[in-house]
């Protein structure tokens, strides 16, 4: 219901409304129901803000809101002729009207879309969704009375948020007799359970209005977003990926399972048979156990839909309480999240047995032989304790969970703002634990200290550098390239980076070097170049390996012309086997191993002794000891101008051994070799590579299995065999210098290198690169650091 054809001008505002108010106490109360139900009769619309630009601005609003918030249920309060929502992309609606002919209207409109209801006010029995809608409704209810009942049944069905789009200045006036500016506001403010989070100015409202303008293409409404203060919500109703399409298959009585299993979605209809996977690998029997595909269903407002939660949740309780049937039934990390999904149940149903499972899990992880320590596993047992706390007012729960997070978020995460567990993906993922954990202790009136946080603010640069300039994570440590969740960044340096610049803030330095053991570099953030063409690397170094992390010290990865060319191993999930301990192991990593049968001291720890950073080049030099009485030493020069170039040099010096350099490249290479000249192309990218110290062998290996050699992982149980170049050289001091000169395959130009060993004034080897007419000179010094001359 719109009325935006008679608006008045501001100027005339007090006298005008004084006529209209004295001619509505003159003349009969106006009866709302009646003029709506008349207009539409008549075959009159909604309004001219249901049409044209102000219904296009409206519906890209809400659908915005609805994807970015996991909306998952509508409900309007004056849906009228059906023309806004055409433009509408909601999971579920439900649209009340006080015209009966609008209400057949858009029955007879939407007749073939089952997921939209229309019905009459006067049937409105209490049903409540995630959204609550009032658009262009309020300044229609020139009734007091009636605007009173109207806002508190708005408020009352709402779930989570409620959106109204009005007017908010009775200084406006109006000459429709249907129309009532007032301060609504004034009457939201004394809401305890809800809170103001957003105003958004309309663009075409009508104090924005041009002389001669047209005024159906101006409205008098801005939108107002309120949210829910009830920590019942709140705290339940934390954002699940997939939401959406995984609860049309859980209303089949399927379970959906995760694509990457490679199984069929399990059927709930009769229960669970929770032995179904238990031959499965670790992450298959840790997902079936955790419940977390319960939550949609917990956060429908549909009650069919928590009748399922509940069909699933009691199954596993009946059949794994006590002699369990499935062997994960009891992993802590799969109890953490299952305890939150019985939390959330407890906000909708009081029954023995749920009470007798909270009271359960709350003992388990309360007990200190079941805490798994300072990591991801323990802040989400603190989060599931949390939870098991506040549904059954156990405080001391609150306060072990509140003990244990203060000590578990002062280790995991250091100074410079990086996590303990070396991998990117987890690096984010506690980020977005930290945040969940401040916010949740602080609603339970059991706030986290603020300064245990300041480190925490410092993760999303890191997130920045560790992006690529095509929007995808660096995959080192386990990590895959997952979206979820990542809105979170959108306004931060980290939000730049993944949307190539749309969003965020620049970041203030192309380099980043963190103690932590990443450095990171490239060659702009899109100032001079479009930002998917600049360059980018990585290089490995400081402590050793834990929780996620790999033995990919002194490694490098390297990103140019558009594609991931030098890539890590990457991860393809917890599966305890062979292709798992490889893709861990420094043979799996751009760096220098030995084949022989000894120890690797993975705990070592690899220093960064020398940098120098310059703005078309920098150097690295890394010194560590992987192999008992081994020095192992990699220096890498990386130049961006005149032409990208990589030249890295190796020694390694101890006991006599075999060794390898290996180089990995991304699946959409194919390697070539001519001697020791090899080289790789993709669609995009072309690479030389020259070998420029003799070797005992040059091989390039793709999907070997014995030994294991030529493989990535690209996500949980997607593994592919990758191009992989393998330089050997056996003695107790082995030595490699490698060139890389990286070029588009749209403008390849001839390549020529040449090398003179120099043995003065500090320098040991000069080596020069000409590409085309550009020339490069490198100067390799006895310090073994390098430097362009």
């Amino acid at each position: 219901m719109t009325a935006v054809d008679m608006q008045a001008p501001l100027g005339s505002g007090r006298q005008l409304r004084s006529n209209i108010v004295e001619k509505r106490i003159v003349n009969q109360p106006f009866n709302v129901e009646a003029y709506w139900e008349e207009r539409y009769a008549v075959g009159k619309s909604s309004g001219a803000g249901s049409y044209g630009r102000l219904a296009a601005y409206k519906a890209d609003f809400l659908n915005a809101f609805v994807k970015k918030h996991n909306v998952m249920s509508v409900i309007e309060f004056g849906s009228g002729d059906g023309n806004q929502l055409k433009l509408a992309d909601y999971p579920s609606y439900i649209g009340y009207d006080v015209s009966k002919t609008a209400v057949e209207m858009c029955r007879k409109i939407f007749s073939t879309d089952r997921s939209k209801q229309f019905r009459l006010v006067s049937d409105y029995r209490g049903e409540r969704c995630d959204l609550a809608l009032s658009m262009d409704v309020i300044y229609h209810l020139v009734e007091d009375e009636l605007f009173e009942k109207y806002m508190q049944t708005l408020f009352g069905a709402a779930d989570r948020y409620v959106i109204i789009y009005s007017s908010n200045d009775p200084s406006l006036t109006d000459l429709n007799v249907h129309v009532l500016h007032r301060r609504f506001t004034d009457w939201t403010s004394t809401r305890t359970d809800y809170r103001l989070v957003s105003q958004f100015e309309n663009p075409f409202h009508i104090r924005a209005k041009p002389l001669g303008g047209l005024q159906s293409d101006y409205a008098p409404s801005d939108f107002y977003v309120f949210e829910r203060k009830s920590l019942s919500k709140r705290m339940f109703n934390w954002k699940y990926p997939n939401r959406r399409a995984e609860l049309e298959v859980l209303r089949t009585g399927k379970i959906p399972v995760p694509p990457s299993f490679g199984l069929p979605n399990i059927d709930y209809s009769n229960g669970v048979d929770w032995r179904i996977v238990n031959s499965e690998p670790p992450p298959v029997r840790w997902w079936l156990n955790h419940l977390k595909y319960t939550r949609p269903l917990l956060l429908s407002s549909n009650p069919a839909d928590l009748d399922r939660a509940v069909k699933i949740i009691k199954s596993w309780v009946e059949c794994n309480s006590v002699n369990p049937q499935s062997d994960f039934a009891w992993d802590g990390h799969a109890v953490a999240f299952r305890s939150e999904q019985l939390a959330c149940l407890k906000t909708k149903i009081d029954e023995q047995w749920l009470d007798e499972s909270i009271q359960q899990h709350g003992e388990f992880l309360s007990d200190p032989e079941n805490y798994q320590g300072d990591w991801n596993h323990g802040l989400d047992q603190n989060i599931g304790l949390l939870s098991l706390g506040y549904s059954l007012k156990n405080t001391t729960w609150i306060n072990l969970a509140r003990e244990r997070s203060i000590a578990a978020i002062s280790k995991m995460v250091d100074w410079q703002g990086v996590s303990i567990e070396q991998a990117v993906g987890y690096h984010f993922y506690n980020y977005v634990r930290f945040q969940d954990a401040e916010d949740l202790f602080e609603e339970c009136g059991a706030a986290l200290p603020a300064d245990i946080f300041d480190q925490v603010h410092n993760m999303t640069t890191f997130v920045a550098h560790a992006t690529m300039p095509n929007g995808k994570w660096n995959l080192l440590g386990d990590t895959v390239d997952d979206k979820v969740e990542r809105e979170r960044l959108r306004d931060t340096d980290a939000g730049f980076s993944l949307s190539s610049g749309q969003y965020g803030k620049r970041p203030v330095s192309r380099f980043a070097l963190y103690h932590g053991g990443y450095v990171f570099g490239r060659s702009g953030w899109g100032e001079s170049r479009p930002f998917v063409d600049e360059s980018y690397y990585s290089l490995r170094f400081g402590p050793g390996r834990i929780i996620h992390g790999h033995n990919d010290h002194t490694s490098l990865t390297y990103f140019v012309h558009q594609e991931n060319v030098i890539i890590d191993a990457g991860f393809h999930g917890y599966t305890n086997d062979k292709f798992r301990d490889h893709l861990r192991s420094p043979a799996a990593h751009n760096v220098v191993y030995t084949t022989d049968a000894t120890r690797f001291s993975w705990h070592a720890h690899t220093k960064l002794t020398e940098v120098e950073i310059n703005r078309e080049w920098q150097n690295y030099l890394l010194i560590d000891e992987p192999y008992p009485k081994t020095k192992r030493v990699r220096s890498a020069l990386f130049v961006q101008s005149p032409v990208e170039v990589l030249l890295v040099y190796d020694r390694v010096a101890g006991p006599k051994r075999r060794y390898e350099q290996a180089w990995h490249f991304d699946e959409s290479f194919a390697l070539n070799r001519d001697g020791d000249y090899i080289e790789a192309a993709s669609s995009k990218v072309h690479v030389d590579i020259y070998q420029l110290w003799p070797s005992d062998g040059i091989e390039i290996v793709q999907g070997n299995e014995e030994p294991i050699q030529g493989w990535a992982g690209y996500g949980v149980f997607d593994l592919r065999p990758i191009p992989t170049l393998l330089t050997a050289r056996s003695g107790a001091e082995v030595t490699f210098l490698t060139a890389m000169v990286f070029q588009p395959v749209a403008a390849i130009q001839r390549v020529a290198l040449s090398q003179q060993p120099i043995k003065r004034d500090g320098i040991s080897r000069n080596v020069t690169i000409q590409v085309g007419d550009n020339v490069v000179n490198v100067s390799l010094l006895d310090d073994e650091t390098m430097q362009i001359r």
